[in-house]
């Protein structure tokens, strides 16, 4: 809208940068109304943030990075989009076959979220369910609920946390959460801003404390430190794919369990996340055999 705060900034880059692999955009697809990807180096978001909502719309170029955004939170966003898009991660050289992949994608980085209790809720929601339903019960609720977001380019902002406290098990129900989800999302709504708060903590001590939660266990707590907390050592424990991606990538073994992909990981202690977000990058998938089987991620 005419007349709305906005600013712009430009961040020069001293090496490659792969915007949409560092944040591995597209995981609500085309019809997320909070996002649009005119190509694959330009970005559009709305975001709350603490200043109020506000929208950006980052573009890539030769040697630089240009942003705008618009909104009360305008100055907020671009103070934090630096980190957001990873630009300050210095990715250490890893070895072997993910060596060969960090040099054929030299700008994959690790971002980091511009608000943490989004992130959570979005993998409360996933949890326990097949991707395509996660996918569809975020859509639907931004259907129903999402507010415009400031700025020219058209988008509505994520559910705020107030918006989360405003519904019900019942209300929730009806987009396809169980209850146990559902008191799980509007539990972290009551709490976001301290949940918010422990995100600057040392990432033992938000381990700690985020896994006390009801309804948060170590697979989420692991995705949410690893693609929105910079933690380059998390590792997903209880995700059904995961492991047997890491083995087909590392050992060309079809199956694994939580064990086999620890051990398969042990080289790159330290950097185990990273390796895991490389293979994610570069499109790593294990063959399949049969109809395809969803577990269980709490």
């Amino acid at each position: 809208m005419d007349g709305e705060p906005s600013s712009a900034r430009v961040f020069e880059l001293d090496r490659p940068y792969d915007l949409e692999r560092t944040l591995q955009l597209g995981e609500l697809g085309r019809a997320n109304p909070t996002v649009r990807r005119p190509s694959e180096t330009e970005l559009m978001r709305a975001q709350w943030t603490p200043e109020g909502p506000a929208s950006f719309h980052v573009r890539v170029l030769p040697g630089s990075v240009e942003a705008q955004a618009w909104g009360p939170g305008h100055a907020w966003v671009l103070d934090e989009l630096g980190g957001h898009l990873g630009l300050d991660d210095r990715p250490p050289p890893l070895a072997d076959k993910l060596g060969r992949v960090q040099r054929r994608l030299p700008g994959v980085r690790l971002g980091r979220t511009l608000d943490v209790f989004e992130l959570l809720v979005s993998q409360v929601i996933g949890q326990r369910v097949a991707w395509r339903d996660a996918v569809s019960t975020q859509l639907a609720m931004l259907r129903a609920y999402a507010q415009p977001a400031p700025g020219p380019v058209g988008l509505r902002l994520p559910l705020s946390a107030e918006q989360w406290c405003s519904l019900t098990t019942a209300d929730l129900a009806g987009f396809g959460l169980d209850r146990k989800r559902a008191k799980t999302a509007l539990g972290l709504a009551a709490r976001a801003q301290r949940i918010r708060g422990w995100s600057r903590l040392p990432h033992p001590e938000f381990a700690v404390r985020i896994e006390a939660f009801p309804g948060i266990g170590p697979w989420t707590r692991s995705m949410v430190q690893g693609l929105g907390l910079g933690e380059q050592d998390a590792v997903p424990l209880g995700d059904y794919d995961l492991p047997s991606m890491v083995a087909w990538f590392l050992a060309s073994e079809r199956q694994a369990d939580d064990a086999r992909m620890v051990e398969l990981l042990e080289p790159y202690e330290g950097q185990r996340f990273r390796a895991i977000h490389l293979m994610w990058a570069a499109g790593v998938r294990r063959p399949r055999r049969g109809p395809r089987i969803r577990g269980v991620r709490p």
